[in-house]
């Protein structure tokens, strides 16, 4: 018999990171570290519920990152690079570092993740590749 699987809440305002939804569907603020600990469940469970499961421990490799061109930009450096997700597969990306990060080892800085448009140059688009303002 299969198991029914269990939706994660859905949060409505998903720049609110310190709050989570309780068990009785309503909104806390995190307050500790095993608050925390829900609200990372709720998102995890979330980003995967669209994009799919992560691997499994076993199926896991290392992420060997390997960079092919570097372009040195007014306020950042724009790297293309690779990186492994399963034994004989890679992925190219873009990883864009501010000057003052790459200056200062010790700067700590946000992250942040671009999803590209379905373009035909795909992941150029936001790296400014692709001369559309709009799409940057």
């Amino acid at each position: 018999m299969a198991q029914s699987v269990r939706q994660p809440p859905f949060y409505a305002d998903k720049f609110r990171l310190i709050v989570y939804i309780d068990e009785g569907g309503n909104l806390q603020p995190v307050r500790s570290v095993a608050d925390w600990r829900k609200r990372q469940a709720h998102i995890l469970a979330n980003m995967q519920s669209v994009m799919g499961e992560l691997p499994e421990e076993g199926k896991r490799v290392p992420l060997d990152v390997q960079g092919h061109e570097e372009k040195q930009l007014p306020h950042f450096v724009r790297r293309k690079i690779t990186f492994a997700t399963e034994p004989n597969d890679r992925v190219p990306a873009y990883l864009l570092i501010p000057n003052d990060v790459l200056n200062d080892r010790d700067h700590k800085a946000p992250a942040m993740l671009c999803l590209h448009q379905t373009t035909q140059i795909g992941k150029e688009e936001p790296v400014g590749l692709g001369g559309n303002p709009s799409l940057m």
